[in-house]
């Protein structure tokens, strides 16, 4: 109730005027009521921010039977033009028979006080009071408002105690009035080494006294860096005393947002690490959080300035980095090149898809988080960046020098492939996904198509709301949710329409592999679950089917991590219409507690060639007879018949190709291959070069492609076509009956 309240009241008072002052104060006072303590100073802090015209609200607020809410009205007030009236509430709180946390941080907050009212009471509070503890802060306060050396010697009494809290309380007061002697300062040394809030107090209390100490010391008039170590140690001394007045505001307030290991580990890198001039406050908060969210999953994590912008980069389409959709391999943690982007930089220096990426920059990429690894990868217009690759079938890795440059992302792919199939290659959802594959199909419409094959191969997701509106063109009404997210933050049902279907005849067949990821699963398993509507060909996809809310990092917070960042952290999972959840969990060493992902119908593997055989494949593309050869073909006498053998096929007979007899005679001796091990690497080079030679990518070459060739069976069967009939498509063999 408490928190449907504070939702309420934060959503009217973003356009509170001054005729609502008076309602949101008394809804704020209503609040406050029977909140817990650190939501208390919350609502203190939302009246305070109301101003001054909001004062006279918040003195009706004093006259509540709630202690409780006079100390947050009165706490409001010292802040607005009216810190008499709090501070008057505020005595009057700690001379009452109030609960006692609430009179102890009544008295924390009149330390500053002026009041000359206050003293009288103050001495009769550390003198009289039942409860000890109130004793001790009444004391403390005393010292602060009215410099009463009695009251350190009522302090000095409870060193004695037989009750260890009530000692460990007195010597962190007089640690913080300045007093470090005796028993007190082996009560400090001895906290300073717990994991506690009051051992962070503790360690501070002592720093500031060793530096107050060696500001001393540097009064020696023969040292001439005197004046600027002064100035430096005072600087130190009221650094270190905020931090001990914000650690005793947090403890007052209960606020569980202070963790006392984390602080202690602080404290600790603060006096002890080697290099201080390497001390970095921003980049210590910035990898406290990192660490925080790596212990949760892959998935979540915090970005800083630079990934919480490479990210917003991401889903826009455009960025600057090296060209290539990424990928870890689920089994390895290895980083895989899914696809060079044709034309970018890691087309143009060579790399291909598969090959692995084993370090950037000199930093090892294996089981290293996704968004540090983007981070690495993207960077300034025109920089460059140096990736140590291995190739299936070479020897050693080589070092590649690549320039980055601005990217932009295309989502769709098409081409018409024979038979009247439409086949659209998918590379990412991004914001633009749904239009872009309309205007594909648009595109290849007045041609003809009568069945679709859609590739996702290699697709690593990105928007949800792309996904549902590319299933909903495929299906017809249907009472299953295309998709639902359920976690913690409830549940959301994705099922309305956003755009009537417009395929609902054609055959499809959707290509996955273990790259397609999240959104890709999405639409897969949706389009598997609605009566088969696709047919599935390939491997089990990632299974990566988790949701991830981005939480800004506020903007008062945004100086203690360096400017603008975010926390990415999963809140959900995904469940398909058939109720399967598609995301794989793992233990903390890795390993899989329940299996998710999307099994496709008609499993293929990729080609996997033996070591010898990658070898000599990458050793002859290298050679320059080859070279010489893919680049006659492309001559003007052999354009026309190469162009045809590329769009239309070759049958997988290498002497198709003009002068190829010729060729294998001049290099047979200088490779194991055989002719038709020699026709993929011509026909793999030639594509390549056709493809510069138009000026733009040409996907879906079916000639070598096994999976999507068992995709054209699929389709040719639901067409009711037989393979061996079809020219184009010599040497696809029928599926059998499943």
């Amino acid at each position: 109730m408490t928190l449907l309240l504070v939702l309420f009241l934060s959503a009217q008072e973003r356009g509170v005027q001054d005729a609502d002052i008076d309602a949101a104060v008394r809804a704020r006072v209503a609040a406050m009521t029977a909140c817990r303590p650190a939501e208390l100073w919350e609502h203190a802090a939302a009246l305070e921010a109301l101003g001054a015209a909001a004062a006279d609200a918040v003195m009706e607020g004093l006259k509540s039977a709630s202690p409780q809410v006079r100390l947050g009205c009165a706490k409001a007030l010292l802040g607005m033009n009216a810190p008499e009236a709090g501070e008057k509430a505020l005595r009057e709180l700690v001379d009452s028979k109030a609960p006692a946390e609430l009179r102890l941080a009544a008295l924390a907050l009149l330390r500053s006080s002026l009041d000359d009212a206050l003293a009288p009471v103050l001495q009769r509070l550390a003198q009289e009071d039942a409860d000890p503890r109130v004793r001790i802060e009444a004391a403390r306060t005393l010292w602060d408002v009215a410099g009463d050396r009695w009251a350190r010697e009522r302090i000095e009494r409870f060193l004695l105690s037989d009750d260890k809290a009530l000692r460990d309380r007195a010597a962190l007061a007089l640690g913080e009035m300045g007093y470090v002697e005796g028993v007190a300062k082996k009560i400090l040394a001895r906290l300073a080494g717990e994991p506690t809030d009051d051992g962070l107090r503790a360690v501070l209390i002592l720093r500031i006294e060793r530096l107050a100490k060696e500001r001393e010391a540097s009064a020696n008039p023969f040292d001439l860096g005197r004046d600027a170590l002064v100035r430096q140690k005072d600087a130190e001394i009221a650094r270190l005393s905020q931090e001990l007045a914000a650690l005793r505001q947090v403890q007052l307030r209960g606020d569980k947002g202070a963790d006392p290991l984390l602080d202690w580990v602080m404290a600790r890198i603060r006096e002890n690490y080697v290099d201080e001039a390497e001390l970095n406050e921003v980049a210590l908060r910035v990898g406290a959080a990192k660490g925080l969210l790596n212990a949760l999953d892959r998935f979540s994590t915090f970005m800083d300035v630079d990934e919480t912008q490479q990210f917003e980069d991401s889903i826009s389409g455009a960025y600057t980095g090296v060209g290539a959709q990424i990928s870890q391999d689920r089994d390895t943690g290895q980083l895989v090149i899914v696809r060079p982007l044709y034309n970018g930089p890691a087309y143009r220096a060579g790399l291909k898809p598969q090959d692995r990426i084993l370090e950037i920059d000199g930093l090892e990429t294996k089981g290293k988080d996704m968004t540090e690894i983007m981070r690495l990868l993207k960077g300034k217009r025109a920089s460059h960046v140096k990736l140590q690759v291995m190739r299936r079938g070479w020897k050693e890795p080589r070092e590649f020098d690549i320039v980055r440059a601005e990217i932009k992302m295309e989502n769709v792919r098409t081409r018409l492939l024979p038979c009247g199939i439409a086949y659209v290659r998918l590379d990412h959802f991004g914001e633009r996904a749904f239009d872009e594959l309309l205007e594909g199909l648009a595109a290849l419409g007045p041609a003809g198509f009568q069945a679709i094959i859609l590739d996702l191969r290699g697709n690593p997701g990105g928007l949800l709301s792309e996904a549902v509106k590319i299933v909903d063109l495929f299906v017809a009404e249907d009472p299953r949710p295309i998709v639902t997210q359920r976690g913690r933050i409830g549940e959301k049902a994705e099922m309305s329409r956003n755009a009537p279907p417009q395929y609902l005849s054609e055959p499809l067949v959707i290509l996955i592999d273990k790259a397609s990821a999240s959104a890709s699963e999405i639409v897969a398993g949706a389009l598997q679950d609605y009566d088969h509507r696709a047919v599935l060909v390939g491997e089990r996809t990632f299974g990566k089917g988790s949701v991830q809310r981005i939480f800004p990092v506020p903007p008062e917070l945004g100086g203690l991590v360096g400017g603008r960042s975010a926390l990415r952290l999963t809140v959900q999972y995904y469940y398909l219409p058939s109720g399967r959840c598609i995301h794989t969990r793992r233990d903390a060493e890795g390993r899989v507690t329940a299996e998710g992902g999307v099994t496709p119908d008609v499993e293929v593997a990729p080609p996997s060639w033996p070591l010898w055989k990658a070898n000599e494949l990458e050793q002859l593309a290298e050679m320059p007879a080859l070279k010489d050869y893919v680049q006659r073909l492309l001559e003007p006498a052999h354009a026309e018949r190469s162009a045809a053998l590329l769009l239309g096929g070759d049958g997988g007979d290498p002497e198709r190709y003009p002068g190829f007899k010729e060729f294998f005679e001049q290099i047979k001796d200088a490779t194991r291959c055989t002719p038709a091990d020699v026709r993929l690497v011509v026909r793999a080079n030639l594509w390549r070069a056709y493809e510069d030679a138009q000026g733009r990518e040409l996907p879906a070459d079916f000639q070598d492609d096994r999976q999507l060739r068992r995709a054209i069976a699929e389709i040719l069967k639901r067409l009711g076509l037989d393979p061996a009939k079809e020219p184009a498509y010599a040497g696809i063999d029928a599926p059998q009956e499943r």
